[in-house]
């Protein structure tokens, strides 16, 4: 198969994983409505009522309630000698400190409280994985002429904007649902043959990253705006949209890309079998695939973890947990 034939398998399977989501969008958009109450929906159009204020809002009130029951306090772990001895009781009290510590370097405690969060109206995705640090810097133009450079950090553009943390180290990440594409010709994660990761690149930081050096000239940016979390990209809210006036930065414009997740692909010359292969929309006007990589992160399946406290049979996505204020 040659890459402009695999691209267009991939840009089919999104859709139809796209399509089979809509359903439930629909479900979220108003049960994260209903969280946030009729008075901050007033407030963030322009305007506020005295006489209709939201007093009792019954969705978060639940959700803020039951929160720090499930996410109580800073991760920790214990680490227990395996034998006997003061040497391996310090050895695994050492670890034990360590991974404490870890746990505390990668907002553990934030990144849980966001997943639990969306799977109270939505679904709770996590994402694992491992940055690695190049302090690579570049200055590109405006998008728009006249807007001046524009500075482009790639360890931070390449990290979706979560580079806090030390070269080499791993990553534990929320993940939006409206971004997760997953094969829906399974329930279960780890019983699917693919599941794909929607995110945006502007076009200073494609012109600088040498993931996009041969394809820079082909990939057309046409977003002047990158959707919001909770925003589907394909269905905007309005002027809250990709071309509206929320998130526009002048300078910028954006264009789409998908990560697709493959553990039965084979990169050859790798030593497993895995891969990730990147592919951009078809908006971008570059129908061939970008790059495929192996998929070592030493582990077996996928690197996304699904949480599912109200789980249906045969479904993937779960009940969201504020779905009985659901109008």
């Amino acid at each position: 198969m040659n890459s402009r034939d695999e691209w267009q398998s991939w840009i089919e399977c999104l859709q139809a994983s796209r399509e089979r989501r809509e359903k439930f969008e629909t479900l979220w958009t108003n049960l994260r409505s209903r969280y946030k109450g009729a008075s901050f929906d007033k407030a963030s159009s322009g305007g506020s009522s005295k006489r209709q204020t939201d007093i009792w809002n019954m969705a978060a009130s639940y959700v803020n309630t039951l929160t720090p029951q499930i996410i109580q306090g800073e991760p920790e772990c214990a680490v227990e000698p395996m034998r006997w001895g003061e040497e391996f009781r310090l050895s695994a009290q050492h670890r034990e400190y360590r991974i404490n510590g870890f746990a505390r370097q990668l907002r553990l405690k934030r990144v849980y409280e966001r997943m639990f969060h969306s799977a109270c109206w939505s679904c709770g995705l996590l994402q694992t994985g491992i940055n690695i640090k190049t302090n690579m810097h570049a200055v590109q133009q405006s998008s728009e002429k006249n807007g001046g450079d524009v500075h482009v950090r790639l360890d931070w553009e390449r990290s979706d904007r979560r580079e806090y943390h030390d070269a080499g180290y791993p990553f534990v990440a929320y993940v939006d649902p409206y971004r997760f594409y997953p094969d829906f010709s399974a329930s279960e994660l780890d019983q699917m043959y693919w599941v794909g990761l929607e995110y945006f690149r502007t076009e200073q930081d494609i012109k600088s990253d040498p993931y996009f050096a041969q394809f820079a000239d082909k990939i057309v940016c046409t977003l002047t705006a990158k959707p919001r979390e909770g925003e589907s990209a394909d269905n905007p809210k309005g002027s809250e949209g990709p071309n509206g006036r929320m998130g526009r930065d002048p300078r910028r414009k954006w264009v789409r890309f998908f990560d697709i997740y493959c553990p039965s692909e084979w990169v050859e010359g790798s030593e497993r079998v895995g891969a990730i292969i990147t592919i951009a929309d078809k908006a971008a006007g570059c129908a061939e695939v970008i790059k495929k990589v192996a998929m070592n992160y030493g582990i077996e399946g996928f690197p996304f973890i699904v949480y599912k406290p109200l789980w249906v049979e045969d479904e993937f996505y779960p009940i969201p947990l504020i779905c009985q204020w659901d109008e």
